[in-house]
């Protein structure tokens, strides 16, 4: 009973399209980016389509490890690659595209519809 349950919940996710949250302090990226969405369950193709819209739109990014290393680094001189509006996660389990502010995450969502 309880893997039948189990087995529709799992189907109810995979077929459920993402939504943009509020990011909070259990989920990696909080310091930096207030908005999350979160792509696990769409499928990879869908979270590859949705991030090379946030590239089309606020320019290159870079993935969460990076971005934060980056923003460690003390650079003098020369210009720094460091999107400010976005970034994504895609470990193995993870897909999800981070947005710094209310208003980035408002953009995303009218246009994409999600």
């Amino acid at each position: 009973m309880a893997t039948a349950r189990m087995s529709a919940r799992h189907h109810i996710q995979q077929n459920s399209s993402p939504k943009v949250k509020r990011n909070d302090k259990r989920y990696a990226g909080y310091d930096n980016f207030a908005y999350r969405l979160d792509c696990a369950f769409s499928g990879p193709n869908n979270f590859f389509e949705l991030r090379a819209w946030c590239w089309t739109t606020w320019g290159a990014s870079k993935a969460l490890r990076d971005w934060e290393m980056h923003d460690r680094l003390v650079h003098i001189g020369g210009e720094i690659c460091q999107n400010s509006n976005w970034c994504w996660i895609d470990d193995t389990n993870r897909y999800r595209i981070l947005f710094r502010t209310k208003e980035d995450a408002a953009l995303f969502t009218l246009s994409t519809g999600l």
